[in-house]
């Protein structure tokens, strides 16, 4: 994705959204979905104020630290990434505390 122009890179962050949504239907428990989706809210977070504005314009939601955090410490135990999980709640927190 790098290389994409950031239009292509945004409609494939909403199919991405789309069917992280989906899986979270099908199954509430899904630590691996809840943290790629947490991931998702806190690359959200990192892009300029004009990019998020063209992802709100497509339809991805804006997203807060809250949502990131949410997902994340959901995801504990179950994801199997739990060292990436604790390192960005360490940082999520840290942000929030500011």
């Amino acid at each position: 994705m790098e290389f994409y122009p950031v239009k292509e890179k945004l409609a494939n962050g909403k199919i991405v959204k789309e069917c992280l949504d989906e899986a979270l239907r099908c199954n509430p428990e899904d630590g691996s979905a809840h943290y790629i989706l947490g991931r998702f809210y806190n690359e959200l977070l990192k892009l300029p104020w004009a990019v998020r504005s063209m992802a709100s314009s497509i339809g991805i939601p804006s997203g807060t630290a809250d949502d990131a955090i949410r997902h994340l410490e959901l995801s504990k135990g179950s994801s199997g990434h739990d060292k990436h999980v604790g390192l960005l709640l360490y940082k999520l927190y840290k942000d929030v505390s500011l």
